[in-house]
């Protein structure tokens, strides 16, 4: 099951990339947003978050 992730920049869910990661006493937290949030306001992404990848089997 996917993991809602809340944006940084609106109140909708469903954040689909990381913008920063700030560190605190625990090592650090990352700071999700989506990706059309985050290009309105100049961010680029550290990493874009993907859906699971279907299984296709094991190699031959």
């Amino acid at each position: 099951m996917p993991t809602t992730r809340h944006c940084n920049y609106c109140p909708h869910p469903g954040a689909d990339c990381c913008i920063r990661v700030q560190r605190d006493s625990e090592g650090g937290r990352h700071i999700y947003a989506h990706q059309v949030c985050a290009a309105i306001r100049g961010m680029r992404p550290l990493y874009v978050l993907i859906e699971e990848l279907p299984h296709i089997g094991a190699a031959r």
